[in-house]
């Protein structure tokens, strides 16, 4: 193999090692504790139609940041307009506010227009990735008083190199396969 080919292929080598190292470095998201965002719901298991009620929770995310909240019977879908489905939940961004161990985050839910149903409850954060999610049961009157409390934690997940480095780091085998092979 004459010089020419061989510093062709080192340049080709050394661009990958540069994408494939590039595709692993991961950037860590600022928590007011410097750990994983995370995001806790606190909810009754049921609720009433005729009753307004607050879901909340914590999170360690920082004060102002925004959350998409998302309140939806678990009846809905996305139907033809004719079959007389009607969307009963809510969507509203609400902010994260300062707590003392926690910070926390709350939305007062006015349910009169819902209909009694299973209700799925998705807290998404919109500047880090985030999410928690949980149920509850909205029931047509009141019956009874009963109180219970469920906390969601949402598994922690972990970043893995991409397809990118994969492809990369093949492509590499194959150029050191093709410099080392002798003519």
């Amino acid at each position: 193999m004459n010089t020419k080919n061989r510093l062709i292929i080192f340049v080709f080598i050394f661009f990958l090692l540069a994408s494939s190292v590039s595709a692993v470095v991961t950037t860590k998201e600022t928590t007011t504790d410097g750990d994983d965002p995370w995001i806790r719901i606190t909810a009754n298991s049921y609720y009433y139609t005729s009753n307004q009620f607050t879901i909340s929770g914590t999170t360690n995310l920082p004060v102002d940041d925004n959350l998409i909240v998302e309140i939806v019977s678990t009846s809905f879908s996305t139907g033809k307009k004719s079959e007389g489905e009607e969307y009963s939940g809510l969507s509203e961004v609400v902010k994260v506010v300062e707590g003392d161990s926690d910070n926390k985050w709350s939305i007062n839910v006015d349910p009169s227009g819902f209909i009694p149903d299973e209700y799925d409850v998705r807290i998404e954060s919109v500047e880090r990735d985030s999410t928690a999610a949980t149920t509850f049961e909205l029931l047509g009157e009141v019956t009874a008083s009963k109180t219970s409390t469920a906390t969601l934690t949402p598994p922690t997940t972990t970043t893995t190199p991409g397809f990118g480095a994969l492809v990369s780091l093949i492509a590499l085998g194959t150029a050191a396969a093709l410099f080392l092979r002798k003519e």
